[in-house]
């Protein structure tokens, strides 16, 4: 069953939202750490449309 939010509320990030720079073009650059940290929490990698695999390769080089 997919959940899905009404239009009203999307876009609006939730509180606990890091924001750690900005990309080249001035965009913000933020992350979402996990709400109860533990061994087992991991990470998930985004980028612009386009751009994921430059992303990954980027950050797994970083």
């Amino acid at each position: 069953m997919t959940v899905t939010r009404p239009r009203a509320e999307r876009g609006a990030f939730p509180p606990g939202t890091e924001h750690y720079g900005r990309s080249l073009l001035g965009a913000p650059l933020i992350w979402f750490p996990a709400t109860a940290a533990s061994r087992e929490s991991g990470l998930i990698l985004a980028g612009t449309h386009g751009d994921e695999n430059s992303s990954v390769v980027t950050l797994s080089c970083a």
